[in-house]
């Protein structure tokens, strides 16, 4: 979704460039066309990621850069476009003004502090920017999570210096529009700024290089930009025929990189294995490698390693629990189950995604798989609500009830499972669904039903995706509410 995002944005920024052009050469058809067009992607863009609105700063570099050759006399050009621009940034920022009590509150899912994370995002920013001329690929992964935490300005002291270099930067790109050389700052701006969401208050992961699609751009058009400044302004003819050689020899070391790259994503089980060593620090990256050591049937490699894991990692609960869900298949290597201890740990452990999945996979395992003697429903239950009691699981306690309310309804237990679904009824789609599911099941039809047409109008985009399965509910229900 992010790429589809990157590519309608930059499609909508080359039809905004034309619709400018258009317009200045009085072609007003034309111009009125392509500013549709590009309205078009804005909102493709949009609806793939948020982070299309950045669109507007990127129209701004691309404006005051185009008003470096041309300053055309028109009222358009010169007061109407830059103001929709700002005005539009200006709203964006309002709007996360707006937010801001639930933005603060998803720190709660997070080992970082707000103050931490934006002194990271120096450090993550010129990796991104060092990644993309000189990229490493044991680094391009899914699995950023050891990422350093910045606790203050000197700790790590690499945080110091990524925001020396940034203020060096931009003092030498000030420096350079002074003397009337305007693209230094424009594609600093173009990088910052298409950093500027993703690397700002939001509490998103420090660390993920999908967000460096667009802003990487900039990078690129720096090294091309020097190396035509140094060809024409530096590198004397005799010497030309080394510089193209240097380049090509870049070219040919960035595509090697890709085709590795490209390689190793092909290659789960090599990924999977680089990942683990190159992330030694990353719980997800050594979590999946224990599964595909599972899947390919070395289970002692895999018992090996998760007990590494568990010594690395103490304290943690994710890979206690994969321990837990481990001895399901293989008994006797833990004899671990859903102990007191465990379960207590819920309630003050840090948050991880990964704990998540694996009580999705216990669950799973217990009501679709064989079933499992280290522990019982009622442990399950005990877990889950240990979860709902820990403040930094608050954004997930929708989450949290669905799962209580399945090991309810998947016992028997089917009072206990409604009463957990009304009582956070539209908290989210995936609750809802199953309580339609429920009260049919509990031939309270009418209730059915009229969920339905709640959720048509409170989630109309996910009911849409899944149109054919709530019509055919839909038709199922009335049909047993005339058979009834």
């Amino acid at each position: 979704m992010v790429l589809l995002s990157s590519a309608a944005v930059l499609g909508a920024l080359i039809c905004l460039v034309y619709s400018w052009r258009a317009l200045l050469e009085d072609s007003v058809v034309r111009g009125f066309w392509l500013l549709v067009a590009s309205a078009g992607l804005a909102v493709l863009g949009l609806l793939a990621k948020e982070t299309a609105a950045l669109l507007l700063v990127y129209a701004l570099c691309i404006y005051y850069f185009l008003n470096e050759f041309e300053r055309p006399a028109s009222f358009v050009w010169r007061r109407l476009v830059p103001w929709v621009l700002w005005v539009g940034i200006a709203a964006f920022i309002v709007v996360v003004f707006i937010g801001w009590d639930r933005l603060i509150d998803d720190y709660l899912i997070r080992e970082f502090t707000l103050v931490e994370r934006l002194l990271s995002q120096p450090r993550a920013l010129l990796d991104y920017a060092l990644q993309t001329v000189i990229p490493k690929p044991a680094s391009l992964g899914l699995f950023h999570d050891d990422f350093a935490i910045s606790h203050s300005v000197f700790d790590p002291l690499s945080t110091f210096w990524a925001i020396c270099f940034w203020f060096i930067a931009l003092l030498a790109a000030i420096y350079a529009r002074t003397k009337g050389v305007a693209l230094p700052l424009v594609l600093l701006c173009w990088y910052l700024g298409g950093h500027s969401v993703e690397a700002s208050a939001l509490a998103l992961e420090l660390y993920f290089e999908h967000r460096n699609y667009l802003p990487s751009l900039a990078v690129w058009v720096a090294i091309v930009a020097l190396s035509v400044w140094l060809w024409r302004d530096y590198i004397q003819p005799n010497r030309r025929k080394v510089f193209v050689f240097i380049a090509a020899a870049y070219a040919a070391v960035i595509l090697a990189i890709s085709v590795t790259t490209n390689i190793l994503w092909g290659d789960p089980a090599r990924l999977a294995y680089l990942y683990s060593e190159e992330r030694s620090g990353s719980i997800r990256a050594r979590a999946l490698k224990i599964d595909l050591y599972q899947q390919v049937g070395e289970v002692d490699r895999a018992f090996s390693e998760l007990i590494r894991l568990e010594e690395d990692f103490r304290g943690e609960l994710a890979p206690q629990l994969l321990a837990v869900e481990f001895d399901c298949f293989y008994e006797g290597r833990f004899n671990r189950g859903l102990t007191e201890d465990v379960v207590d740990a819920a309630k003050s452990a840090r948050y991880s995604n990964g704990a998540l999945a694996a009580v999705e996979s216990l669950i799973e395992l217990e009501f679709k798989g064989n079933g499992c003697d280290n522990f019982s429903e009622k442990d399950l239950i005990d877990l889950v609500d240990s979860f709902g009691e820990n403040p930094k699981y608050k954004r997930k306690y929708a989450m949290l009830h669905g799962f209580a309310a399945r090991i309810s309804w998947e016992s028997g237990s089917l009072d206990q499972a409604l009463a957990r679904l009304l009582e956070h009824k539209g908290g989210s789609f995936q609750n809802d669904q199953m309580l339609v599911v429920l009260l049919a099941t509990m031939h309270r039809y009418q209730e059915a039903v009229d969920l339905i047409k709640v959720m048509r109008s409170v989630y109309p985009f996910e009911v849409e995706l899944q149109a054919d399965y709530f019509d055919k509910l839909e038709a199922e229900i009335k049909l047993d509410i005339e058979v009834n």
